[in-house]
């Protein structure tokens, strides 16, 4: 099994709320991935299905729109630290725009003691959540912000990636 998972989480459907699928997309198409890493795009299945996903796994990083008190576009990390810090919380708060779901994921995962040994939560701040199947202009001009944060966890955990050559900016 491949050590580490990233999940594209978010309706594409629904404008911004795409944005961790659209992201996660784009990263496939863009760089050369290792066989350690896997990508899975969970669209709007982001609740406890997917734990039989992230059992064995060292590392999984997850890419969604994020519910944060901040403009548009704007890009936070949450570390795995931050997370199982506040895990109390998880089933309390809102930790992506999916009310319930990436958080009761996780505090599920914490509870039960069979969780990856990081994780971690790349999210970007929506603009628009609405019917559409484009994001909106402040999330597309973030999108190579969010591809370099996502490449930076990476690297953090030991893998470099390498960009697939001829291949053009952010065609989303």
């Amino acid at each position: 099994m491949n050590n580490i998972l990233i999940i594209g989480i978010g309706n594409t459907l629904m404008k911004d709320d795409g944005v961790g699928v659209f992201a996660v997309k784009e990263l496939v198409k863009k760089y050369i991935l290792p066989q350690e890493v896997e990508v899975i795009i969970a669209g709007s299945m982001v609740g406890i299905e997917l734990i039989p996903y992230l059992q064995n796994r060292e590392k999984v990083l997850f890419v969604d729109a994020l519910d944060m008190d901040a403009p548009a576009g704007t890009i936070k990390v949450i570390s795995d630290k931050e997370i199982t810090s506040h895990a109390h919380t998880l089933l309390q708060e809102k930790v992506s725009v999916h009310q319930i779901g990436l958080s009761e994921l996780i505090a599920t995962m914490l509870l039960i003691g069979d969780r990856p040994k990081e994780i971690c939560l790349i999210g970007i701040k929506p603009q628009e959540i609405s019917i559409g199947e484009e994001l909106s202009k402040p999330l597309q001009q973030k999108m190579n912000s969010l591809l370099s944060t996502i490449v930076n966890i990476l690297k953090e955990w030991g893998i470099i990636l390498k960009r697939k050559e001829n291949v053009s900016c952010c065609s989303l």
